[in-house]
């Protein structure tokens, strides 16, 4: 009896002392967990359905030189047109020229965001939480069942998410304005909605840098009039 209360003690001793350590092994479980799910939908992957296949066979149909250049055309007068980023679709044709089209190819892209999103939820959460605070951030990820399906989408969704995560990182993370700005110009090329947080975030850069050159301004103009 006394030595089973002992070990219980310093158990409990144990997990009172290192509970960060502990929420971040939870944590990485998580992750874990999301990318073993991710890579058997990308393994035994589902057929196309109609709207990525029609995606899929009017890039097939652009060459490269005009991919940039003009709207993907029409499959079939009763398909609706098919729009998505263009270096999503340059990206995908790449890999499709050099390994040849097939789910796998064009479920790559999304795979590979859909893991980063898992990664990027870990490292956003450990700066603006604490180790709980962490482990349920990376819980909401990991457990979302949209962001599970569109990892292996040929849509742009889940890139478009990946992104979203990627920018507002950058940003959290204080990086420089020379660097955010060439990340971000190339997002823009992989999603659609990146211009939406972009300008945000560069107004923002914009105003810490004038500030400091702003207020002594603000405040001798303030004492000549008072």
């Amino acid at each position: 009896m006394f030595c089973g209360e002992y070990i219980l003690r310093n158990i409990f001793t144990y997990i009172r002392e290192n509970t960060n350590n502990i929420y971040k092994i939870l944590a990485f479980l998580l992750i874990a967990l999301g990318i073993i799910a991710r890579l058997y939908n990308y393994i035994w992957h589902k057929d196309l359905w109609l709207d990525e296949a029609a995606l899929a066979f009017s890039m097939y149909a652009v060459p490269f030189s005009e991919i940039f250049f003009k709207p993907l055309p029409t499959t079939s007068s009763e398909w609706l047109p098919q729009a998505a980023p263009l270096g999503f679709l340059a990206f995908t044709k790449l890999l499709g020229v050099v390994f040849g089209y097939s789910e796998h190819v064009l479920y790559f892209l999304p795979l590979v965001c859909g893991i980063g999103t898992l990664i990027l939820s870990f490292l956003i959460g450990r700066r603006l939480f604490d180790g709980f605070g962490t482990l349920a951030f990376v819980a909401l990820v990991v457990g979302s069942i949209a962001l599970l399906h569109y990892s292996t989408e040929f849509k742009q969704y889940g890139i478009e998410a990946f992104i979203g995560f990627l920018l507002f990182y950058l940003y959290i993370r204080h990086t420089s304005l020379h660097v955010f700005s060439i990340i971000a110009s190339i997002c823009i090329l992989f999603s659609n909605t990146a211009i939406f947080l972009i300008i945000p975030f560069l107004m923002i850069y914009i105003y810490r840098a004038a500030m400091p050159k702003v207020c002594p301004i603000i405040r001798r103009i303030h004492k000549d009039f008072a």
